[in-house]
């Protein structure tokens, strides 16, 4: 195979990753804090971790600021609305505690079965490629591979295993999504033209939305004919936990809520971890010693494998190599370097920086 493109994924640091590091150093020696344009708007990157825990808190996160990412991404925008990432502090708060209903760590924990069987089919697809590209002599990636399986499997977890119409929702959203990289759509109006990428973007994202709202009609439908048979059904696809999660005296999430966050997750979820599986690929393939430490890990681990998928979870998760050898990989490579950017709504100080309103 072709030595891949490195490091993969994140924006910033493949296009330069040296230069990156270096105003990270420099600003971290100094004001902790450098100014970044995008495009015409100015923002402040802040790298000395008390500055960065500032930003996080409270204080500022809800109090003093609000996210406004769908004004600066319009793709993103439009597709994921009042998605919890999208929204600000009231709202923010509110989805938070409902969205925690649904997805607790013994929720989550129940997905594993519908990655678990997925990943059996991605490995034995790798080695026919690897195999066939080797016969051939031609190069093949692992990026791509990895962001089909990802997107696959976290849209079976959002609308089950036997959803009808999985592999064309499944190609609409990533298409949707890798938009987002065409700088065209940064420019105010231009998704909004009536001919071209552009409307084709609205087309597809209205698609999308209208695949899954009638969906969420569906089961609120249910909900409201027997309230208790939805949420008593032995397994639970993610978007019926949240059309059934609500909280103390606080009203549900709206369908249109749903609707956007579905499309949230799969954004959060898809290209993080299609970038971390391609790293951790890579850097077994560099170090092979410790590679086959860690296949003789799971091999122990498979031969007195529990018949329970959560089981067989936790004895995954409890495996000390794996654990350390994919956190060292998140550490040197992450998926991502920020977070989502705040907008102050009021003039904050954060270590030595001003920032105005």
């Amino acid at each position: 195979w072709a030595r891949p493109e490195f490091p993969f994924g994140c924006p910033v640091t493949s296009m330069d990753p040296l230069e990156y590091r270096r105003r990270l150093h420099e600003a971290r020696r100094a004001t902790g804090c450098w100014l970044h344009y995008l495009l015409w708007r100015c923002g402040v990157l802040f790298s000395e971790p008390q500055a960065v825990k500032e930003v996080l808190a409270p204080r500022i996160t809800l109090d003093k600021s609000e996210r406004r990412i769908g004004k600066v991404l319009r793709v993103w925008g439009a597709l994921f609305g009042q998605a919890i990432f999208m929204v600000g502090p009231k709202q923010w708060k509110r989805q938070h505690r409902i969205i925690l209903r649904a997805l607790g760590t013994r929720h989550t924990a129940s997905f594993f079965e519908t990655a678990e069987r997925d990943a059996d089919e991605i490995v034995e697809g790798l080695r026919v490629r690897h195999a066939a590209a080797r016969e051939q002599q031609y190069n093949t990636g692992l990026r791509e591979e990895f962001t089909e399986y990802t997107i696959g499997v976290i849209m079976k977890i959002i609308l089950g295993a036997k959803f009808e119409g999985l592999r064309e929702l499944v190609r609409d959203t990533e298409w949707v999504m890798e938009c987002q990289s065409d700088p065209w759509f940064l420019l105010p109006g231009y998704l909004e033209l009536p001919f071209g990428k552009p409307r084709q973007v609205r087309e597809a994202i209205r698609r999308l939305h209208g695949t899954i709202q009638s969906i969420v009609d569906e089961k609120r439908r249910e909900l409201a004919a027997d309230p208790q048979a939805l949420r008593q059904k032995p397994t639970l696809t993610l978007l019926e936990r949240l059309c059934c999660a609500e909280e103390a005296d606080e009203d549900p999430l709206t369908a249109e809520e749903v609707v956007h966050n579905v499309f949230g997750l799969v954004a959060a979820g898809f290209d993080t971890t299609s970038t971390a599986l391609t790293h951790i690929c890579f850097m077994l393939a560099e170090h092979q010693t410790l590679q086959q430490q860690i296949f003789e890990e799971l091999q122990s681990l498979h031969s007195d494998a529990a018949p329970d998928a959560g089981e067989r979870w936790q004895a995954l998760d409890a495996q000390p190599r794996l654990t350390a050898f994919i956190c060292e990989c998140l550490r040197l490579y992450p998926s991502i370097i920020g977070t989502v950017y705040r907008t102050t709504t009021e003039a904050v100080q954060v270590g030595d920086a001003h920032l105005p309103k």
